[in-house]
């Protein structure tokens, strides 16, 4: 993820020269994107709760499903992040193949 984010501080800000270092911003950003999808899948989910006893008290059963009622939300937004990556970047590889296939006529 590191590499990605200075590649596109490289393209963006550094002294490059922009027309031809510009092939390397649309990977880049890809690569950014899916790295912090796939950290940030990795840190979040681990750490669900499990399903609640009936020896636990109330309260306890309450709190332990509203946590695992949330986890449900994080997942359904995780899900739908993934398919407008998924979405991003098919419409990136194609611009960027066709830009390319351009560059060679």
């Amino acid at each position: 993820m590191l590499v990605s984010v200075v590649m596109i501080g490289y393209v963006l800000i550094g002294k490059s020269d922009i027309d031809a270092d510009d092939y390397y911003l649309i990977p880049s950003i890809l690569a950014a994107l899916w790295s912090f999808s796939v950290f940030w899948s990795l840190h979040t989910f681990p750490s669900i709760p499990a399903k609640p006893d009936k020896s636990l008290g109330f309260f306890k059963r309450v709190f332990t499903r509203l946590k695992r009622f949330a986890y449900y939300i994080i997942t359904i937004i995780t899900i739908g992040l993934s398919l407008t990556i998924v979405v991003f970047t098919i419409c990136a590889l194609v611009i960027t193949f066709l830009s390319l296939s351009n560059s060679y006529r």
